[in-house]
């Protein structure tokens, strides 16, 4: 009786940690749309909704995949049974989830440095992903699907923002804004000019004080 309840326990623990990451994709996915559509508070929800999915994924993994409680994750007894590879594995599998994941909103937001950071993030999860499989051929495991699943969507996603043209993000989210997109490829081809970025700061002002 104490085993079924334990289980039950894992599983609505598992139940909520899915729900909330459900809940921060869909803030995600509700953000990028807002800003494509210029509406005020589009940047907010989208950053928020990346940057605590990214935290998500970076803290909260190895408890996530091995469904241990958040109230018991510095309790020894919370791990028995899992091995100290499983643990590594999962940390590490966050990790790129969450270095791909944050790299996403910096493509989407044109910042520098985020092509590269996000095939790093993609070679990161494609590595996971070898190693996911490789492990579920050996033992079947039902753990290890739930992980696959993540890093296929994830990873799938990452490297088409990574392939994309470098400014169609910002060409389509400011598609009637010609002065402003301009003004920021001319600032992003001369970096050591700031007199430039100031321009664009101007232009960026006028749009949102419209």
């Amino acid at each position: 009786m104490k085993r079924i309840n334990n289980i039950k326990v894992g599983i609505n623990i598992k139940d909520s940690m899915k729900k909330f990451e459900f809940f921060l994709g869909t803030l995600c996915f509700i953000g990028l749309i807002m800003n494509f559509l210029i509406l005020t508070g589009g940047g907010i929800i989208s950053v928020l909704g990346i940057c605590t999915l990214s935290s998500f994924y970076m803290y909260f993994s190895f408890a996530f995949f091995n469904n241990i409680p958040l109230k018991k994750i510095f309790k020894k007894e919370s791990y028995h049974g899992i091995s100290r590879k499983r643990i590594s594995g999962t940390v590490l599998t966050g990790f790129c989830l969450s270095l791909a994941t944050i790299r996403i909103l910096f493509r989407f937001q044109s910042y520098p440095g985020a092509v590269f950071n996000l095939y790093v993030g993609t070679l990161g999860l494609t590595i996971a992903f070898i190693v996911g499989v490789l492990k579920y051929q050996k033992n079947h495991s039902s753990f290890y699907p739930n992980i696959l699943k993540r890093i296929v969507a994830i990873g799938s996603l990452s490297l088409v923002f990574a392939i994309l043209p470098k400014f169609m993000f910002m060409e389509l989210k400011f598609r009637n804004y010609p002065v402003y997109i301009e003004a920021v490829k001319e600032a992003a081809n001369n970096p050591n000019r700031p007199e430039l970025w100031d321009n664009v700061n101007t232009e960026r002002e006028k749009i949102y004080n419209e």
